[in-house]
């Protein structure tokens, strides 16, 4: 599981190169996949380290031939929290490439409203803490209905993670939420199987979870 090779990725010194390998595959394996799917790759603070950051992702949507509007990079709060000023001028121009980024994990820490005021992004992405009881909490049905008329009012799509029934999607679909994402579309899967599950599913499965 990710959070069993991670740290260890983290703590000797691989977690850069894993994340370049990501990039670089997740953008040659949706660029033989014809139409607009999109894939979201998670960044960790450590990747923000590595002054080849860039130029991979550069390198990785010319060599694959992959339109940068299908490539999502998600940033946690605490990334936000301690980004300098340099980070975000290359998070800003890997932006201008037609690359979106999306505030991930968004509800959860302290900084969420002014990350909105000062880091440029183009989507958030509801905690599933939220989603795990909304429909039996009216609080979070509060709190999930909030963030999306803020996410709205700035021109943000919203993305509620952690959908795992068809209840749960209709209702956040009712909300306004304009992307699902979670274990009701499918479980962590090959490319192909995902595109195959795609063509024979009545589902609109227009994201895929990768690193």
């Amino acid at each position: 599981m990710p959070s069993v090779f991670i740290p260890v990725a983290e703590r000797i010194g691989m977690i850069s190169e894993i994340g370049i390998w990501v990039i670089y595959n997740a953008c040659k394996d949706l660029a033989a996949v014809s139409g607009s799917m999109r894939v979201s790759l998670n960044l960790s603070a450590f990747d923000f380290q590595d002054e080849n950051l860039e130029t991979a992702i550069a390198w990785s949507l010319m060599d694959s031939g992959l339109n940068p509007n299908r490539l999502q990079l998600e940033i946690t709060e605490s990334v936000v929290m301690n980004v300098s000023s340099s980070v975000k001028g290359q998070i800003e121009r890997i932006r201008q490439k037609g690359v979106t980024i999306a505030l991930d994990d968004f509800g959860t820490g302290f900084s969420s409203l002014t990350s909105l005021l000062s880091f440029p992004v183009d989507c958030i992405k509801i905690d599933q803490s939220f989603v795990r009881d909304i429909l039996n909490e009216q609080k979070s049905r509060v709190i999930v209905q909030g963030l999306i008329s803020i996410a709205k009012g700035l021109g943000l799509a919203v993305v509620a993670e952690g959908v795992e029934n068809a209840d749960e999607a209709a209702l956040l679909q009712m909300m306004g939420v304009s992307h699902l994402q979670g274990y009701y579309f499918g479980r962590p899967s090959t490319i192909e199987n995902v595109v195959a599950a795609k063509k024979s599913s009545n589902l609109s499965i227009r994201r895929l979870a990768s690193k």
